[in-house]
């Protein structure tokens, strides 16, 4: 099979026989893993009309896009994505089977149990998607307490046992023309958005490190993240949504937690070893009572 388009598919586009049954064929791939809502499977038969709702669904549903233009460039965004390897079935069952019996036996460590469910129930859902490949791996969240207590878990879900337990800033949100926050967010977070400095809220999946250009914290590890909810999280890789270090998170019995950019800002001294231990394909979850996933 060919690897991608040689012109461009769907709207106002070249379409290409060839092309377009090469798109349809990989759009069926992702209505077969119910990642594009109710949809039917397509006839693979190179009539684009048929196909471009199908391609609108996918920038909407599996990229996040707002505004989907039902169009496939060549080396554009979207067939990056269409193209990319489904995952593997057996894992999916594993992962499912994993989720199910932890959410049955109950939270690991003091995490509250509604959030552990939420957690599981999500992870889930969302155990189809091919970059979640570390799935029994899950660090959650619970921006609904402050951010002086360790409000972040990392837990082995195979053995139960939590790997680190630390401090995580928030989102302090956007400032106004003067350098004042217009929605101050303080010790505890009560606004999330998928933009404007805010802490997202859902499910995303870890990507690699990189070293860091923060300040003093420069070539330090920093970890990238893709954000699974389109509408909640959907835009966090376009944001620089990152796991990384900060000198305003401190650990010591008094200290304070500053307001992050909606990064998972930790305490730098920890952020390393938490960075290595979930990077490439791990579940991260991130928790409030306006949770509505």
């Amino acid at each position: 099979m060919a690897t991608s388009i040689k012109a461009s598919v769907g709207k106002s586009a070249q379409n290409n026989r060839d092309d377009v049954m090469l798109v349809q064929t990989r759009l069926n791939a992702y209505v077969a893993a119910n990642r594009l809502g109710a949809r039917k499977v397509l006839a693979v038969d190179g009539n684009p009309a048929v196909t471009i709702p199908y391609i609108e669904d996918f920038q909407r549903l599996v990229m996040g896009f707002n505004n989907p233009d039902g169009k496939i460039d060549v080396g554009k965004k979207t067939i990056g994505k269409l193209m990319e390897d489904m995952p593997d079935p057996f894992g999916v069952i594993k992962c499912n089977a994993l989720a199910l019996k932890n959410l049955l036996q109950g939270p690991v460590s003091d995490i509250p149990t509604d959030l552990w469910s939420a957690a599981m129930m999500s992870l889930m859902r969302h155990s189809i998607h091919p970059k979640l490949t570390r799935w029994n791996l899950i660090t959650v969240v619970d921006f609904r307490k402050s951010n002086k207590t360790e409000r972040l878990w990392t837990v082995d879900l195979s053995a139960r046992t939590p790997l680190f337990r630390t401090w995580v800033a928030h989102g302090g949100g956007p400032k106004n023309a003067e350098g004042h926050p217009i929605d101050r967010q303080g010790e505890i977070a009560s606004r999330f958005e998928d933009g404007n400095r805010f802490s997202s809220l859902g499910a995303f999946v870890t990507l690699g490190t990189h070293s860091s250009n923060l300040g003093n914290l420069q070539g330090k590890p920093a970890m990238k993240l893709i954000g699974l909810e389109p509408g909640v999280n959907g835009r966090t890789l376009e944001r620089g949504v990152l796991f990384h270090g900060a000198d305003y998170v401190n650990q010591k019995p008094k200290g304070s937690v500053g307001n992050s950019w909606g990064c998972f800002a930790t305490n730098p001294d920890v952020n390393p070893q938490l960075v290595n231990a979930i990077k490439g394909g791990s579940f991260v979850f991130a928790y409030h009572s306006s949770y509505r996933g």
